[in-house]
């Protein structure tokens, strides 16, 4: 059998490759085992690529994109000019707060001194010796402590005595003549110790004081520097005697010797004493009986007391049975009536707030919690006890009556006036333009705003009606129902705060973004102030009208509640008014012929 040729393997492109199918495949050739093992394999750098880095594309931004962008950095200057403007007005804030302050400091600082403007004493009406006894200094004289001002324990001072100008010279020659001149000497300070009426009570005694005292001493040395007695000179020789000699040669007081009548033969004694008190007697002296004191007496007193008649008021309970330890008290904490009473309290001062006066002072508010809490106590028939902690929490209702308001107005701006809620350049930079047409010249509250030329329907925009409704004329239980006296006709203040809450919600536009702000006191006072003064003058205008107006205004608020108009019942119309002046004139006919006829009988 012929052997079988084998067949040649082609290439792709034709050519032999050398192999024939069916003959076993070569070996690979033996791989050298020093080589692969002493040779290192080669190693990358590539620490030059990871420094380099991949370089980046630049892409173009989208214009939606670059429109965000824009629009967040439009938000961070608005909100940068936001801040600032808080700074602006807490820095303002600050400095009103500092100068109230201080004004408060200046006003209750005491009064100066009266000491240091009291001119010195003229001491040229005085007397020397008056000066030495240190009866008038060269200062004004202190008044006593107020504890020596009290009845019966002011200082008594010791009458000097009085003799009538016709006995002068028969008392001088007595003395001269006698030898001794202090024992012919007619004391009647002395005498006073005889007489039981004239003496001093033992109070007066204590009170009274020493006649050592150099003051009060009635007979003074005459060798001392400028002490001079004129009425120790009327009665004694004009040759002084030493003080010592003097007190040895008198008698003492409690001496039997020494009696009003003297005994001529006694010793010592001198019989022209009797002839000088035979004469006419010396004007008596005033009786130092203490008078009677202005208070009333301690009977007068234990009566007063006991038919003073003290009111007995009921103190307000708490539910827990002991006051709440937080610093904040609700009227869930209080029971009946007081809850009831607190309730009522609040809502009237808060009708205050919005119809009298806004932003009362601390006396202010002290007056109207005193006043509303007995208005409300006899309403209620109940006489209940007005503590420290009650008046707070009434007073507290302030802040809560203007915050309502301005909630109240808040929802009605944004529709009223078209503003745009966005965050787009275009609404930010007309809600901008719309804020400062609104607020020039007070623009927001006319009927017409748009042009300032021709601006019609002074307090006629429909804010202000929708802001009357919302607020206090919503139900027939609303306050402006319940409390109709305040609210007819709608007062000045009430509209003042009215535009100034609509003011300052539309100020929360300023950035052309919605920005919610507290209702501060100090800064919306002044524009309160601003739109009370513009009020009053339009107003004063004509007064008839504008009252009419304002009527009107609570008159359409409390029928859109359902709630009946009230009106003066009883007015006198024209026909009415004509008929009773004829009937008038016809009885002063009739008095007049009755006069005449009583007069001519």
């Amino acid at each position: 059998m012929p052997k079988a040729t084998p067949k040649r393997i082609r290439d792709s492109d034709g050519s032999d490759s050398g192999e024939e199918y069916g003959s076993p495949s070569p070996r690979p050739a033996a791989r050298n085992k020093t080589l692969t093992k002493d040779v290192p394999l080669p190693s990358l750098d590539l620490s030059h690529l990871e420094s380099q880095g991949r370089p980046s594309r630049t892409r173009r931004e989208s214009k939606k994109k670059q429109e965000n962008t824009k629009d967040a950095v439009n938000a961070k200057d608005a909100k940068i000019a936001q801040l600032m403007k808080q700074l602006k007005n807490s820095k303002k804030k600050e400095e009103r707060t500092a100068a109230e302050l201080h004004k408060r400091d200046v006003n209750k600082a005491p009064a100066e001194s009266e000491e240091e403007d009291e001119e010195p004493v003229e001491m040229s009406s005085y007397s020397a010796a008056f000066i030495s006894k240190g009866i008038v200094g060269e200062t004004a004289v202190k008044p006593l402590p107020k504890k020596l001002r009290r009845s019966g324990e002011a200082q008594i001072m010791t009458p000097l005595s009085r003799t009538p100008l016709t006995n002068i010279g028969n008392k001088s020659n007595a003395a001269s003549e006698g030898g001794n001149g202090s024992q012919g000497t007619y004391d009647e300070q002395e005498d006073m110790s005889d007489d039981p009426s004239l003496q001093p009570t033992k109070q007066q005694r204590s009170s009274s004081p020493s006649r050592s005292s150099s003051a009060f001493r009635h007979r003074q040395d005459p060798a001392s520097p400028g002490g001079y007695d004129e009425q120790e000179n009327m009665f004694e020789d004009p040759s002084p005697k030493p003080r010592k000699q003097q007190r040895s040669s008198s008698p003492s007081r409690s001496s039997s010797t020494f009696r009003r009548r003297q005994d001529p033969i006694s010793p010592g004694g001198n019989g022209e004493q009797e002839d000088m008190l035979n004469g006419p007697s010396p004007r008596p002296l005033r009786s130092l009986k203490r008078r009677r004191s202005l208070s009333p007496s301690k009977k007068a007193r234990k009566r007063s007391k006991a038919t003073k008649v003290t009111l007995v008021l009921r103190k307000a309970e708490f539910v827990a049975g002991k006051a709440p330890t937080g610093s904040r008290t609700n009227l869930k904490d209080y029971t009946e009536p007081a809850a009831r009473l607190l309730k009522r309290a609040m809502h009237r001062y808060e009708v205050r707030i919005w119809t009298l006066n806004p932003f009362p002072g601390a006396d202010l508010q002290e007056e109207w919690v005193k006043e509303i809490w007995d208005e409300v106590c006899t309403e209620a028939e109940e006489r209940m006890e007005l503590t420290v902690r009650m008046a707070g929490m009434i007073k507290k209702y302030g802040s809560h009556a203007r915050s309502t308001l301005k909630d109240g107005v808040r929802p009605l701006v944004a529709p009223t006036y078209k503003f745009t809620v966005g965050d787009t350049p275009e609404i930010i930079s007309a809600n901008i333009k719309l804020w400062k047409a609104l607020l020039e010249e007070s623009a927001f509250h006319y009927k017409a705003f748009q042009e300032p030329l021709s601006r019609t329907g002074f307090a006629g925009n429909t804010i202000i009606m929708g802001g009357l409704r919302g607020i206090w004329f919503r139900t027939k239980a609303g306050r402006g129902v319940i409390y109709s006296e305040y609210f007819s006709p709608i007062t000045l203040v009430t509209l003042a705060l009215l535009f100034t809450a609509i003011e300052f919600c539309i100020d929360e536009y300023s950035s052309g973004r919605f920005q919610q702000a507290n209702f501060d006191e100090i800064v919306n006072k002044d524009r309160y102030d601003v739109h009370l003064r513009d009020l009053t003058d339009w107003a004063g205008l004509m007064p008839p009208v504008t009252t009419s107006i304002r009527q009107q205004m609570h008159d359409s608020c409390r029928a859109s509640t359902g709630a009946a108009v009230i009106k003066a019942a009883g007015r006198l119309t024209e026909g009415n008014r004509a008929r009773a002046l004829l009937e008038l004139a016809a009885m002063n006919v009739d008095l007049e012929a009755d006069a005449g006829a009583a007069a001519a009988e």
